[in-house]
């Protein structure tokens, strides 16, 4: 009786699709004895569900073996990553990215792509999809969030990895991961260096039409970057229970990022009757330099009885950026002396942050959450401009190009949630947050000052209904908010090329987006399939505008649109097909509708698309594997114009070598597709973009984990 209540123990602990290997006692030995170990292993599922998110586990994925965190979120469900490292959620550029739940300055909208490109997948455990997040998270993010988790070294005593990879121009990777465990005691430690090498072109062709005579005048534009980036970065832990009841935390992270960066732009001026009426070059070469460092600090105290906790959360991120470029202009017609300039913008931004929560289970199985946030945020934007003398090599001020802007901003947020089930199969996650925010800007150079102030509430719900074992429905409801990015804000013109220009708007409304959705999961003979319906209406929708300022120069902003909204449905399926082959599939079919009025556009502008991923992995042998990844997204629409459909396809392979040493191979974009067309089209001007990022690379990696001792084996008795 006992051998088949631990047999039947056992077949329900582990998930389907596990493999589990026992050492039959020797027949030489009689069964009264000790019984052998029975190792029980299962592979990860490759996506999990709960009432409020998503976690997509990275570890088959063999870009973590060698790539960025940008490479492994390009693969997951819902996430799409452009090929310069642009993140979106479900097309939805307005998402929250977090690091093991908290925010960080080097993953603010304008630095994040620089980072998720620069950090390293390795260190990567899974990946939270939170596209209707609880009150519990900030209200930050239209699309939702995206959560990073970092693996968690438990395995007690001395362990670590060890990572090398090499690519294609002279593309490379080094790091190293350490852990101690023992008794109160958790010290963890990373350190990486990682160079990549950016490689970019840009072709703009556009026509401004004169609105009297209708006659166009024409220009066109070739911009290429190149360039190499070298990341360095060290992470410390330290996790400490002082008592039973009280543990403290704590953890530093130290990144700089720095390199070179050369532009070769080649600009050309056609008049009404297409003839070539200016022909010049803007070239540049310039560096980089970029530190962030995120601290916290973290003490939970466990009251007497399961999940009943207070947590004091201390955080500060800072992320300072400084770039320096010399540009010269060589003019071909009408011919004129060479002359030079150069830029060096500088930006500093920094948040401090404390959370206080408490959690209390209740009776009937209940549980409420009670919270106070306050967030701090500190930015500094300086741009520097210069002349450069062509003859004597003096450099003088140029005070058209030299500016300063300041931003602060506090919130205060208090929230709530409460989580019951009901009747065993009915769970209720219902919440809301209260967030007061008040901001300064003050544009230095021009002495002008804006300030806002509002407090707003915003309400969620998340209702989970198991309909059997393999079917269930979820039903959420979220308010969300996206606040303006600092750097638009700054009312100052900052002139970037002789055909464009840049200027922030301080009159930016924060955006805000109801959004309602549904989830059907089952799982039918060994199949996990997923249907997500969702509907989003957003109200001053944040958009990039573009004008005309002079017949030959565009001026680009941001701008609140009237309306938008979008209905879809999110696909996905993974499963098995024999045994060697496994296979996922996702995707998302929408309809987008913006009305666009105010900006000047007449009437609804519309669309029906779809995107979708796919990816295989073959087991050739117990010890290789080979995966393709496939990824298309099809036309999107943007408030002027539309972006046209694109397709990337990556490959990769892994051999085993000895257990904890494995090397792969990756092959990224292998058809050298990755370009992102964009068109617009309004009654005064017509512009067709294509930027196309040189991203196909052949990488080798080495992938070593060591120590942590034996896993600890499942013992059964034997004995009747």
């Amino acid at each position: 009786m006992r051998l088949l209540f631990s047999a039947a123990v056992v077949a329900f602990a582990v998930p389907a699709g596990a493999q589990i290997t026992a050492t039959a006692p020797s027949s030489a030995v009689p069964q009264t004895t000790t019984p052998a170990d029975i190792v029980v292993s299962a592979d990860r599922d490759a996506a999990t569900s709960t009432i409020d998110r998503k976690a997509y586990a990275v570890q088959r994925d063999l870009g973590a073996a060698a790539g960025s965190i940008a490479d492994v979120l390009r693969n997951v469900p819902s996430v799409d990553v452009d090929a310069a490292g642009n993140v979106s959620l479900r097309g939805d550029t307005n998402v929250q990215v977090l690091i093991d739940g908290k925010p960080s300055a080097q993953m603010s909208p304008s630095t994040r792509a620089d980072a998720l490109q620069s950090l390293p997948a390795s260190g990567i455990e899974s990946i939270e999809v939170i596209t209707n997040p609880s009150a519990r998270y900030k209200a930050d993010g239209s699309g939702g969030i995206i959560n990073i988790i970092t693996k968690k070294n438990r395995k007690p005593g001395k362990s670590g990895t060890a990572t090398a990879n090499i690519g294609s121009d002279a593309r490379f990777g080094l790091g190293a991961t350490s852990a101690y465990h023992r008794d109160k005691l958790d010290l963890n430690g990373a350190l990486t260096v990682k160079r990549t090498v950016p490689d970019y072109l840009l072709t703009d062709q556009r026509t401004d039409i004169d609105a009297v005579t209708g006659a166009g005048t024409g220009s066109s534009q070739e911009r290429r970057y190149r360039g190499h980036r070298t990341a360095k970065i060290a992470t410390i832990g330290v996790g400490y229970a002082v008592s039973p009841a009280d543990q403290l935390s704590g953890n530093f992270t130290y990144n700089d990022r720095a390199g070179t960066l050369r532009r070769d732009e080649h600009d050309r001026l056609f008049d009404p009757g297409g003839a070539l009426a200016s022909d010049f070059d803007r070239d540049s070469i310039g560096t980089e330099h970029d530190v962030a460092t995120d601290a916290s600090a973290t003490y939970k105290h466990s009251f007497a009885g399961k999940g009943h906790s207070l947590s004091i959360d201390l955080r500060y991120s800072g992320e300072a950026e400084n770039q320096s470029s010399r540009f010269t202009n060589i003019y071909r017609l009408p011919l004129l002396p060479t002359t030079s300039d150069q830029r060096r913008p500088r930006s500093n931004q920094r948040e401090r942050e404390v959370t206080v929560e408490y959690d209390r289970p209740m009776a009937a199985g209940a549980k409420l959450v009670l919270g106070y946030d306050f967030e701090r945020e500190d930015d500094a934007f300086d741009t520097h401009g210069d002349l450069v003398d062509a003859a004597t090599g003096a450099v003088m001020p140029d005070p058209t190009q030299t500016s300063r802007f300041v931003y602060a901003r506090d919130i205060h947020s208090f929230y709530g949630t409460y989580e019951r089930v009901f009747a065993e199969k009915l769970t209720a996650l219902v919440g809301v947050r209260v967030e007061a925010t008040s901001a300064v800007g003050t544009q230095v150079t021009n002495a002008e000052v804006d300030r806002t102030s509002y407090v707003t509430a915003y309400p969620t719900i998340h209702l989970d209904y198991a309909l059997s074992d393999t079917k269930t429905l979820r039903l959420s409801y979220s308010h969300r908010i996206v606040r303006p990015d600092p750097g638009e804000l700054d009312p100052y013109p900052l002139f970037n090329n002789p055909l464009d220009q840049h200027v922030g708007n301080p009159a930016l409304k924060p955006q805000e987006t109801d959004a309602v959705e549904g989830t059907f999961a089952f799982a039918p003979h060994g199949v996990s399939i997923e249907l997500t319906p969702y509907y989003r209406r957003t109200t001053n929708l944040f958009s990039q505008v573009v004008r005309f300022i002079t017949p030959t120069q565009l001026q680009t902003t941001q701008a609140n649109l009237g309306t938008s909204t979008k209905a879809g449905v999110d696909f996905s399926a993974n499963g098995k097909l024999g045994k060697l082959l496994s296979y996922g599939v996702s995707g998302t079919l929408f309809h987008d509708t913006i009305d666009a009025a105010n900006l000047g556009i007449a009437g609804t502008r519309q669309i029906t698309s779809i995107t979708a991923k796919a990816n295989l992995d073959y087991q050739a042998t117990p010890k290789d594997m080979i995966q393709l990844n496939v990824t298309f997204k099809g036309k999107r629409l943007l408030p002027q114009g539309y972006r046209l459909p694109n397709t990337r396809v990556d490959l990769g392979f892994r051999h085993q070598l000895k257990p904890g040493l494995s090397v792969v191979a990756t092959l990224s974009d292998v058809f050298d597709s990755a370009k992102d067309p964009q068109v617009y089209d309004t009654p005064l001007l017509h512009e067709a973009i294509t930027g196309r990022y040189s991203v196909r690379a052949a990488t080798i990696a080495l992938s070593w984990a060591f120590g942590g001792g034996p896993k600890k084996a499942a013992k059964i008795d034997y004995q009747d």
